[in-house]
């Protein structure tokens, strides 16, 4: 999985989908931390090219592709490199 860049575009998915539970910085965010299976369990960590224009709320789903940097085990969670470009951001309605 290391250095994959998944999904690519050939799979005929369009990306990976996650909600932001956790950021930094707090404001114009450079790291994005996201759950998949759930709404609460961190398992992916988003390290963007640049820095988000603003912050995104948690429970903002994002749809992105990447590139896989790291993977830890226990706790499990993997570390994309991610460009800005490629990031879906579903706002939220509230």
């Amino acid at each position: 999985m290391k250095d994959s860049i998944g999904p690519s575009p050939e799979s005929g998915v369009p990306g990976y989908v996650g909600v932001v539970i956790g950021w930094e910085p707090q404001s114009a965010p450079n790291e994005l931390i996201l759950a998949l299976s759930d709404e609460r369990t961190p398992e992916v960590r988003l390290r963007l090219g640049e820095r988000l224009p603003s912050t995104v709320g948690r429970g903002t789903k994002i749809q992105f592709r990447g590139k896989a940097t790291e993977f830890i085990t226990k706790p499990f969670l993997v570390t994309f490199e991610v460009q800005v470009k490629d990031l879906v951001i579903q706002k939220l309605t509230k």
